[in-house]
């Protein structure tokens, strides 16, 4: 999958709901729509090496890679159509760290916490995320409840 961008998000579990980032007004792809914090993995690098880089580039806070859970369907493929290239995704729940999470200009507008119950009511979250949440609400509600 030598066309293929690899990317880490992170579902930050906190207060039995998920704290999500709403994409700069001024970024190239889907600005203004609801992620899950995270980015590129760089060469050489682990998705959960990546995901702790990303969360502190992103957000100014640390996470132990102990505190980083795998579930079962944490991963996806799909294309972006304006460029040819497959984003593989690889997700991650994470439920603790240190620092509170803060809004970097260019990268978010918004920081949101979004209970579990009303997950499935988001509209305006990037397409392909929104496959995950059924996911995510069993793997809490077995796991971290």
């Amino acid at each position: 999958m030598n066309n293929s961008i690899k990317v880490v998000g992170a579902i930050l579990y906190q207060n039995d709901g998920i704290i999500f980032g709403r994409r700069s007004s001024s970024s190239k792809s889907f600005p203004g729509l609801l992620e899950f914090p995270g980015g590129k993995i760089e060469n050489n690098e682990s998705a959960k090496e990546a995901l702790i880089r990303e969360l502190k580039e992103e957000l100014d806070i640390d996470v132990n890679e102990q505190d980083i859970f795998e579930f079962e369907g944490n991963e996806s493929i799909h294309s972006l159509d304006n460029n040819g290239k497959d984003i593989h995704l690889f997700l991650y729940i994470v439920n603790k760290w240190t620092n509170t999470p803060i809004i970097k200009e260019g990268i978010h507008d918004e920081l949101k916490h979004i209970y579990l119950d009303d997950l499935d009511t988001i509209k305006d979250m990037i397409p392909g995320d929104q496959i995950f949440i059924p996911k995510i609400r069993n793997f809490v509600n077995k796991k971290l409840k």
